[in-house]
């Protein structure tokens, strides 16, 4: 594992994620999106619409299969980092938080929400947000895997990135990105290390 370059992945995460939990103590349920809302506009509207997908099944998808290709005890990795983020994902929005309310539900007849025209919203399983949990495991697995500090630091500022599109877009609450990136991060972590050393061995891809 990469450790004298992943802190630079993982230290911006971190100020990241003490501001996130600060915001969460300090504000009600909510206020946040309610804030993000009122500074909505059209650039960024087409800018939120197009980056979430950085938390989309379809774009993993693609980065599995390049390092399938390119290195492929890699690729069987980021696989394995996504099915189990993808089961867990699933399993607390069926299960354990299908009933918790997304934005749209949550303010019904107490705020107007300023809806993104194209966008479909959800009502419920809110909690957590999938795309989140699987845009910071990707880009986790990255810098742990590329090893350099300035891609780590792009790559945590798109997985937070795709954090503010799920609120912006009305998809999520803060707690729901919060702790969505938390499990990202810990999964990709946690196999990675289990795994490293069969990912570089002589001969091998």
């Amino acid at each position: 594992m990469h450790t004298h370059t992943f802190r630079f992945f993982f230290i911006p995460y971190l100020l990241f994620l003490i501001l996130g939990v600060m915001l969460l103590t300090i504000h009600d349920h909510g206020e946040v999106v309610l804030l993000i809302n009122k500074y909505q506009s059209e650039g960024l509207n087409l800018f939120f619409k197009i980056w979430t997908y950085g938390g989309d099944e379809i774009i993993y998808g693609a980065i599995a299969i390049a390092l399938l290709i390119w290195r492929r005890r890699f690729g069987y990795l980021f696989l394995l980092v996504g099915a189990v983020v993808g089961l867990i994902s699933l399993s607390m929005k069926n299960f354990f938080f299908a009933d918790a309310p997304r934005p749209k539900k949550y303010f019904e007849g107490k705020e107007i929400l300023n809806l993104v025209d194209g966008v479909k919203v959800q009502e419920f399983s809110s909690f957590p947000s999938g795309h989140t949990m699987t845009a910071f495991a990707m880009a986790a697995f990255l810098a742990l895997m590329i090893g350099k500090k300035e891609w780590s630091v792009i790559l945590v500022l798109a997985a937070v990135l795709v954090g503010i599109s799920r609120m912006y877009l009305n998809h999520h609450f803060l707690v729901d990105v919060t702790v969505g990136s938390i499990i990202g991060v810990l999964v990709t972590v946690i196999l990675y290390k289990t795994f490293e050393k069969r990912l570089i061995q002589p001969g091998t891809k």
